[in-house]
């Protein structure tokens, strides 16, 4: 199912209203949201939802071999995922 949000002139309230249904789709099993960065379109999933990670990997055709990218809020927040940053990165982050 695809939803639009139509923008208008209070651009923050715009925004927020985006935001909230990107997250509340992304909370249903196996869903795809489609979200634009300041170059393209992205999809993006949950990193923890094994379903919605393989519909990205058929969409775009993409070899599993190469890994998708992790977002976090913290470079703390990595350790509770069982991810381990080197040293020089963390400081970098």
């Amino acid at each position: 199912m695809m939803t639009k949000i139509n923008l208008d002139r209070n651009i923050p309230a715009s925004v927020a209203a985006a935001t909230e249904l990107c997250a509340a789709t992304l909370h249903r099993p196996g869903a795809v949201a489609l979200v634009p960065t300041e170059t393209v379109y992205g999809l993006v999933c949950r990193w923890d939802d094994r379903t919605a990670v393989e519909r990205i990997y058929q969409l775009k055709d993409r070899s599993e071999s190469k890994p998708l990218a992790l977002f976090v809020a913290t470079p703390e927040q990595l350790a509770t995922l069982g991810i381990a940053l080197p040293e020089n990165a963390r400081k970098l982050a």
